[in-house]
């Protein structure tokens, strides 16, 4: 992805590592936050990185649909357990096997 394109992340639409707001050139030392968010962790434009985190698991949980959908039908037992957290998460709670 070249710096010119933008994603969605948090929310503003950032750069895969930084955000279009001046927080762009301020030092981390922790980038998790600026990952979920798209900005620094005392930004005020940065929002919630626990929501932001919640929608990560939820995208992925999506993701892992999706693929068992199109292959047959089950969640690869590998990815069971985090899986079934992950929905846990957002209210849907499944039985410990698949």
């Amino acid at each position: 992805m070249s710096e010119k394109q933008t994603i969605e992340a948090g929310n503003s639409l950032t750069t895969p590592l930084g955000s279009t707001c001046d927080c762009q050139n301020w030092a981390d030392l922790d980038l998790r936050v600026r990952l979920l968010t798209g900005h620094h962790a005392h930004c005020p434009h940065g929002g919630n990185p626990l929501d932001a985190a919640f929608k990560l698991l939820k995208e992925l949980t999506r993701g892992i649909e999706c693929w068992a959908h199109e292959e047959d039908g089950e969640v690869f037992m590998d990815c069971w357990k985090p899986y079934r957290k992950a929905k846990a998460l957002e209210g849907v709670f499944l039985p410990e096997q698949a």
